[in-house]
């Protein structure tokens, strides 16, 4: 057996991929670059080996690698490989070691794969099934290249590759569904799924009213130039018609309202104009009427 020596492989906690999704990128540059080896050897690469995948293919990490035998030990590069791995969302974990086997010097990617889930479980859920869940949040296999132009749907008895950040970031896809439905105070959970070695994915649905806006209106502290029909064709939300059409409360869509107003008044030179909005809800929380405040 050859003798392996580590010189360094720092790693970083798996819990650390579900924070700041939006800040992404950033965050799995930072990452890539403290999975990297501390010093670098003055030898050529003579080989890049993958070590820890049981599931995903070395040929499907091997095209995400650009590291190859012959070229001279290259950090930025190793970082880069790095960062794709771990974009991939099917690893928990991503390091890189460097080895001196008789034959030169290695470059080892060990790789924590994320768990291959076999079961989708939702519970709460009464206003949408679980395939319209489960489509919404994109909780499939992804396809093959072959398979990508097919209108196939997916099948949900293959197991989904998947780690902690895709799988919390289904968790807030579902919320943000429900919230354009009109389930304004609905929460989507995930509770079983987020250890290695997990098979199923489980979320819990609190789904709460379905919120109908009944009225819309503006009060003027300041800037009360604009009659409230024109100021309603600047927003998007709708209060409900004859008491059943429409009129969904979406808390998104209410604050981008008060963007577009804004915006609007600055398009008109009133660069001071401040917009707010108060929200008055029935006993049920079931209805809401928005006042948009303009000062």
């Amino acid at each position: 057996m050859n003798r392996e020596h580590l010189l360094s492989c720092v790693r970083h906690p798996a819990a650390i991929l579900s924070l700041a999704l939006a800040l992404l990128v950033p965050r799995v540059a930072v990452l890539a670059q403290q999975n990297l080896p501390s010093t670098r050897p003055d030898e050529p690469v003579a080989e890049v080996r993958v070590r820890g995948n049981h599931n995903v293919t070395t040929q499907k990490i091997m095209a995400e690698i650009r590291s190859r035998p012959g070229m001279p030990p290259d950090e930025k590069l190793l970082q880069e490989d790095v960062r794709r791995l771990i974009a991939t969302r099917q690893f928990f974990d991503v390091g890189v070691e460097y080895l001196h086997e008789p034959h030169g010097l290695v470059v080892l990617f060990r790789v924590l794969e994320g768990n291959q889930i076999r079961e989708v479980v939702f519970e709460g859920n009464r206003a949408f099934d679980a395939e319209k869940l489960r489509e919404k949040a994109n909780l499939y296999p992804d396809k093959k290249a072959s398979d990508k132009k097919s209108e196939k749907k997916p099948d949900p008895k293959k197991p989904l590759a998947i780690d902690i950040a895709r799988a919390k970031d289904a968790a807030r896809t579902l919320e943000d569904f429900y919230h354009e439905k009109g389930y304004a105070f609905a929460k989507v959970e995930l509770v079983e799924g987020m250890q290695p070695g997990d098979k199923r994915l489980l979320f819990r649905v609190s789904e709460g009213p379905q919120v109908a806006v009944t009225d819309i209106d503006f009060e003027f502290l300041d800037h009360n130039t604009f009659g409230e029909g024109r100021l309603k064709t600047q927003i998007k939300s709708k209060a409900r018609k004859f008491g059943f059409l429409g009129g969904r409360y979406n808390p998104r869509e209410i604050e981008d309202d008060i963007q577009r107003l804004g915006s609007y008044y600055r398009s008109l030179g009133f660069f001071d104009a401040k917009i707010s909005r108060e929200l008055r809800e029935s006993e049920d929380r079931s209805k809401v009427e928005v006042l948009f405040v303009i000062q």
